[in-house]
């Protein structure tokens, strides 16, 4: 069965591609990127990606309301979550993924909640994604088999990721980095 990795193009994506192609056979990859604005240059880092690894790339375009990731909304002030929060975008990737699942017959979802991310997203839990994973169930083809939505950085720290990248010698210029000290010494 076919696995997707909802793909950012940023640290926390190109670590879980590397820890997938140590489980998974590249033909059962699928990079799954939503392209709905941003302003970083992300969609590059992952159409540099796809072919280096020799895995899928499927590039879905969307629209999000106005918000601070793409440059047309000021930055969130509200006390409870960041300031780069996209109110629902989580919960959209992931409907996203969930359609193209069938079409791939994938039985599994990676997306990159991290550990600092819980604290600062109300959508990047594991109980958001285990009520995302009831939902998407319950809307998918009966005859599939279940489909599973993993976090295999829900308990790593962005400091952690980025020590990660380096001991696995992939380089910042293998993906985009909206983490704050990230220079790497000779790169």
């Amino acid at each position: 069965m076919k696995k997707i990795i909802l793909y950012s193009g940023g640290a926390d994506s190109r670590l879980m591609l590397h820890r997938a192609l140590g489980l998974f056979d590249r033909e059962d990859i699928v990079l799954l990127h939503v392209d709905y604005g941003q302003k970083m240059p992300e969609l590059e880092a992952c159409v540099k990606i796809a072919p280096k690894e020799r895995v899928m790339l499927r590039v879905v375009k969307t629209v999000m309301p106005p918000n601070p990731l793409t440059g047309d909304a000021p930055k969130n002030t509200s006390p409870n979550v960041s300031d780069a929060w996209v109110p629902g975008r989580n919960a959209v990737l992931l409907a996203i993924a969930a359609a193209w699942s069938e079409h791939y017959k994938a039985d599994e979802i990676w997306v990159g909640f991290d550990k600092d991310d819980q604290a600062l997203f109300p959508d990047c839990s594991r109980n958001f994604a285990n009520n995302m994973m009831r939902a998407m169930n319950l809307a998918r083809d009966p005859a599939l088999c279940p489909l599973k939505i993993t976090t295999p950085l829900l308990w790593t720290s962005k400091d952690d990721v980025i020590e990660a990248l380096c001991s696995h010698e992939i380089p910042p210029d293998e993906y985009v980095s909206g983490y704050p000290n990230t220079e790497v010494e000779g790169a």
